[in-house]
């Protein structure tokens, strides 16, 4: 079958995708023409087939778009993919929202069958100054005719160089470019020829960072940010409260024996539970002193939804505001229990959440029975972790059982999600297997600071319209436009959301006052 997605390639790319980097973000990447010499490979990587991928791994880390990598998957069909493991035939024009953060050096319909043919590596240099080289010989599916083509990636630089040295085709029915996987993209070629044989293309990240503007925190470039009036941070800087960071976490040790049974979600389907913290905790911005406890895998703050069919973040719908350590349809009233426990002294106290072998939904013992265990760690310093023991692989067989559907078409949410749903942010369920896979989720301080908002609410370019109006009254009743301004409802920025003072300062900065 030529159409079929892959399964992520397990808890080693994922630690890979949250290792972090040295280097800065990308807004995007220039493109270079040239005559860059080709590296050929010397290893065989195993790939010799047709709509196929292989995990291949970097001799040193790989920075790409801001985060760093020691592997990825390699596609007969002329990509690299760092967060999936897609084998589409069908080439796309960019950005494709199933191939995550890739590099497409030509994406095409190609063969890797024939005697000779395959994906080869090869690493040439010095430490500090190494190139690894991922080689292509194959041939069009199509018309047979032979192609050789490589990607060179540097240990001293960002730039990602590939070779043609042979293109029959000129690139006429491939897509050549790169894209971040959340937006960001850079397209040489769609479909459209433009390469040649002896040829090559230098893609270069062209850096960006925290711009403040009166609409709030953003990445762009330097450029770019002054053109918009605004405060340019810094090459590689975040904006903070717009999104978590992740990394490992600890390792996960069970609170069963030690922690207090919440009798009431322990005994439930689609409930939820409200335990008191003993510190307050600070989540996009806002602090509070307790949370409510859901039985299908959540935490949520000023919420207390059942909803059991888990969906891809960011989204308006039920449950906002919330830390997703594995959202999915479980019945801790058929089996399982769910646990707190509070440890250490101030200022370094914990409260653990552990779902101990929950069951997902059985449709009264229709669909077979499952285990599930695994926590949520809310540190005093505002850093929340999730730690995983038995998981049942996703995708069981009762049809009640996998049917909730996350971004990568995974079985289950991970993440978390602020209070407009707007922001959020996640890993690929797909594939996901838990026993090794422990993260932390650090959220940045702002470093633009509080933000008044604009009279230009939802963001299009005109200030003060009735679709600012509009806009801002719908945000007010919990759904906020993509465009619209980053503090939401919390218009004055005081913390404080959808308040007559937030109320108040929308309407003097439309009549052009101060905030």
């Amino acid at each position: 079958m030529k159409r079929e997605l892959a399964l992520f390639a397990g808890s080693v790319m994922l630690l890979a995708t949250l290792a972090g980097s040295a280097y800065g973000q990308c807004a995007n990447a220039s493109v270079v023409q040239g005559n860059v010499a080709m590296i050929p490979g010397d290893t065989d990587t195993g790939n010799h087939g047709d709509d196929e991928t292989v995990n291949v791994a970097f001799p040193f880390a790989v920075s790409f778009y801001g985060n760093s990598y020691s592997a990825a998957n390699v596609s007969s069909n002329g990509n690299i993919q760092f967060v999936t493991s897609d084998v589409e035939y069908f080439n796309e024009c960019l950005p494709v929202g199933y191939l995550g953060a890739a590099f497409m050096p030509h994406w095409d319909d190609l063969y890797l069958e024939e005697p000779g043919e395959g994906i080869f590596t090869s690493v040439t240099g010095t430490p500090g100054s190494r190139i690894f080289s991922i080689e292509w010989r194959a041939e069009y599916y199509a018309s047979a005719n032979p192609i050789n083509f490589s990607v060179q990636f540097h240990e001293d630089s960002t730039d990602i160089d590939v070779v043609y040295a042979n293109v029959p085709e000129n690139g006429a029915s491939a897509t050549i470019g790169t894209q971040d996987g959340a937006g960001t993209f850079t397209q040489f070629a769609c479909n459209s020829g433009g390469i040649s044989s002896g040829t090559s293309l230098t893609f270069t990240c062209v850096p960006a960072g925290a711009c403040c503007t009166a609409n709030g925190c953003s990445i762009m470039t330097a450029a770019n940010c002054g053109g918009a009036g605004g405060q340019y941070n810094g090459d590689g800087t975040s904006c903070g409260t717009d999104s978590y960071t992740f990394s490992p976490g600890g390792a996960f040790s069970s609170i069963a024996g030690s922690g207090s049974l919440l009798a009431t979600v322990s005994d439930c389907d689609d409930c939820t539970e409200s335990v008191s913290l003993p510190f307050s905790f600070t989540f996009y911005g806002n602090t509070y002193s307790s949370v409510n406890v859901s039985s299908n895998g959540n935490l949520q703050f000023d919420g207390a939804s059942g909803e059991y069919f888990n969906g891809p973040i960011p989204s308006g719908d039920e449950p906002n505001n919330a830390i997703y350590p594995l959202w999915d349809d479980y019945n801790p009233f058929e089996q399982g229990d769910v646990y707190m426990l509070a440890e250490g002294t101030s200022p370094n106290r914990t409260v653990t959440i552990e779902w101990n072998n929950v069951t997902q939904y059985t449709a009264a013992g229709f669909y077979p029975l499952t285990s599930e265990t695994f926590q949520a760690i809310l540190h005093e310093n505002n850093t929340i972790e999730f730690r995983y023991g038995s998981i049942t692989p996703t995708l069981t067989d009762g049809l009640g059982q996998g049917s909730g559907v996350d971004s990568s078409g995974g079985d289950r949410t991970i993440g978390v999600e602020n209070m407009a749903g707007s922001m959020a942010s996640s890993i690929p369920s797909t594939g996901f297997t838990g026993a090794s896979q422990l993260l932390t989720f650090t959220l940045a301080p702002n470093v633009c600071g509080s933000q008044c908002g604009t009279s230009d609410f939802d963001g299009d370019g005109d200030s003060g319209t009735d679709a600012d109006i509009e806009a801002f009254f719908a945000c007010l009743g919990g759904n906020c436009c993509a465009t619209c301004f980053s503090g939401g409802a919390d218009f004055d920025g005081d913390g404080d959301v959808g308040t007559d003072a937030d109320i108040e300062a929308f309407f003097r900065v439309l009549a052009g006052n101060p905030c």
